[in-house]
C-alpha cells in the first residue's frame, strides 16, 4: 500500500486524478491534498479537505510513498522549491505534464531531490491503443509504416501518442506547416523508423485516426476507404471496448466506470476520440497501475523531450535532435540552466 500526497486542486485534479484514484484504492491511500488555499472538494460524493501546501510538514512527507503534483505551469518551478526544502530522497514524484515550461526547464535538477520521477502523461495508456496494437501484431496490415492524427492530437501529447505507436524512445526530427485554412500539420520521425503526421488544432468531436501499413490501412473514419474499420464498442450509450472489424478488447469494470460521455460528434460521424476525456481518465489508471507493480509511469526524459520539440514546433518550425536541444544529453541540459538565467525564471 502507497500513501499519497496531492499537490493541486484544479479540474485534472477533480476529473481525472480523484477517480482514478478511488478505483485503485487496493494500491493507494490518499494522506492528504494541497493547494494555494483551503477548500472543500466533492469528487463522486465525496468530501475532501484541502490544505494550505505552506502548512505541509516534512513529518506528513516522510509517511508519503508517492507525491503527485499538478499546478498552474508557471507555478510550477516555485512549488518544486517548496517540496525541494523538505526531504523528499524516499518519495517518488509523478509531475503532470508538461513537467516544466520551455523557459523554466533550467530548473530540472529541482527533480533530483526525489527518489524518482516519472510523468503521468495519460495519452501512451489510452485503451484504444490495446485493440491497435493487438491487430498490428496479427500481421493484417503488415509492418506500420505512417500514422495520421487529424485533430485528435494535441501538441507534446500528440508526440507522446506516436511514440507509443512505435514503441520509440527519442525523436529524431520534426517539422510544421500550415496544411490550408486553419490547419498546421506536423511530421514526426522517431528513432525506430516511421512517421506521425498531426494536424492541429485539435477537435475530438471531428478526430480521426490512420494508420498506414506496408499492406494495408486502418481508420476510424466512417467515410474513409481504409481497408478496416476501427470503433467504439457500446454498451448502451457507454463505451466498453474498443474494435478493429471482428477483433475486440474489452474494457475492465473499473476501466468502464470511467468512461463517462462522449462529446457531440460532427456530422461526418464519430471516431474513437468522442471518447477521450474517458480514455485519457482510463489511461491515467493504467499508469497507476505501473507504479502499484513498480513499473513506474512515462519517463521524466521523454516527456521533457515532447515538451522542447513542442517548443521549437511552435517557435522555429523544425526540430532536430544534437547533443544541445535533445534533453537525454547532459549538454542539452546545461544549455536549457543557461536559458533559465538568462530569461530570469
Amino acid at each position: 500500500m502507497k500513501n499519497v500526497l496531492i499537490i493541486g486542486s484544479g479540474k485534472r485534479v477533480q476529473e481525472a486524478a480523484l477517480p482514478a484514484f478511488f478505483r485503485i484504492e487496493e494500491h493507494f491511500t490518499l494522506r492528504g491534498i494541497y493547494a494555494r488555499t483551503e477548500k472543500e472538494l466533492t469528487v463522486e460524493g465525496r468530501s475532501l479537505q484541502v490544505q494550505r501546501l505552506l502548512d505541509l510538514k516534512q513529518a506528513t512527507v516522510d509517511e508519503a510513498d508517492l507525491i503527485y503534483m499538478v499546478v498552474g505551469k508557471n507555478s510550477v518551478p516555485t512549488v518544486l522549491k517548496t517540496l525541494a526544502g523538505l526531504n523528499v530522497a524516499a518519495v517518488d514524484l509523478l509531475i503532470d505534464t508538461p513537467v516544466l515550461r520551455f523557459k523554466h526547464l533550467g530548473h530540472l535538477g529541482l527533480l533530483d531531490a526525489f527518489r524518482n520521477v516519472w510523468v503521468p502523461e495519460d495519452c501512451i495508456a489510452l485503451p484504444v491503443f490495446d485493440v491497435i496494437e493487438a491487430f498490428l501484431e496479427s500481421d493484417a496490415i503488415g509492418d506500420l509504416k505512417r500514422v495520421v492524427f487529424e485533430r485528435s492530437g494535441y501538441a507534446y501529447h500528440g508526440i507522446a501518442m506516436g511514440r507509443r505507436l512505435f514503441r520509440a524512445r527519442r525523436v529524431r526530427r520534426a517539422r510544421q506547416v500550415r496544411a490550408g485554412g486553419d490547419l498546421a500539420r506536423r511530421t514526426v520521425r522517431y528513432d525506430r523508423g516511421g512517421e506521425v503526421a498531426i494536424l492541429s488544432p485539435r477537435d475530438y468531436g471531428r478526430g480521426h485516426l490512420t494508420i498506414e501499413g506496408t499492406r494495408g490501412t486502418i481508420s476510424d473514419d466512417p467515410e474513409s476507404h481504409a481497408d478496416h474499420h476501427l470503433s467504439a464498442v457500446l454498451d448502451g450509450e457507454t463505451c466498453k471496448g474498443f474494435a478493429i472489424d471482428s477483433l475486440k478488447v474489452e474494457l475492465t469494470p473499473a476501466e468502464h466506470s470511467l468512461m463517462g460521455s462522449p462529446v457531440p460528434a460532427s456530422t461526418s460521424g464519430p471516431g474513437v476520440w468522442v471518447w477521450m476525456e474517458g480514455m485519457k481518465r482510463v489511461g491515467f489508471l493504467r499508469l497507476l497501475e505501473g507504479i502499484a507493480d513498480g513499473r513506474g509511469a512515462y519517463p521524466l526524459d521523454q516527456a521533457v523531450e515532447d515538451t522542447v520539440v513542442d517548443y521549437h514546433l511552435e517557435k522555429l518550425h523544425r526540430y532536430i535532435s544534437n547533443p544541445f536541444t535533445s534533453a537525454h544529453f547532459a549538454s542539452a541540459r546545461l544549455v536549457m540552466r543557461a536559458l533559465t538565467r538568462v530569461a530570469g525564471r
